[in-house]
């Protein structure tokens, strides 16, 4: 897929006509701008996120109830509260909502539950896996981390 019909002030952001669109999964989506009159403008850059330790960042006991995309999407989240110069320590509230996009969520929790249901039988899945594989789970989770109490949506596509 490949963005077309831009913006003119989508130069300013390094956004331009041509630029790749990748939905591999691999990746890491950037929202790259706020266009007048309130169009926000994603893409998503081709690269693997390397050197990410959910244990560390989180700690090895929330982490493990957790899928890698609700480790990731709380990462992002953060970083990107940070560089809006908002205290991420203080709770967000019922002024703030979220809106999270994803094309399945939690693949890597649904790939495990289906091994372990082959493998082992449906009494041995962890019983966390719905709350992990759900497409809603990273919104759930960056809400609860930054105690966001306003709307909260998930929008599930794929191209």
């Amino acid at each position: 897929m490949v963005l077309q019909n831009l913006p003119k002030e989508a130069d300013r952001f390094g956004v331009s006509a041509g630029a790749k669109v990748y939905s591999s999964g691999v990746g890491n989506a950037e929202v790259s701008g706020m266009f007048p009159p309130g169009l926000i403008l994603g893409y998503i850059k081709e690269f693997e996120v390397k050197d990410f330790d959910a244990n560390e960042y989180m700690g090895k006991q929330h982490a493990r109830k957790l899928d890698r995309s609700a480790h990731l999407s709380i990462f992002a989240t953060e970083q990107a509260l940070k560089d809006a110069k908002i205290d991420t320590e203080k709770r967000l509230g019922t002024n703030v909502g979220i809106v999270f996009g994803t094309g399945i969520g939690g693949i890597g929790a649904t790939e495990d539950a289906v091994r372990i249901f082959d493998s082992r039988g449906p009494s041995r899945i962890n019983p966390l896996a719905i709350t992990q594989l759900m497409p809603n789970s990273s919104t759930g989770q960056v809400a609860i981390k930054f105690g966001i109490e306003g709307p909260s949506l998930t929008i599930t596509t794929a191209c």
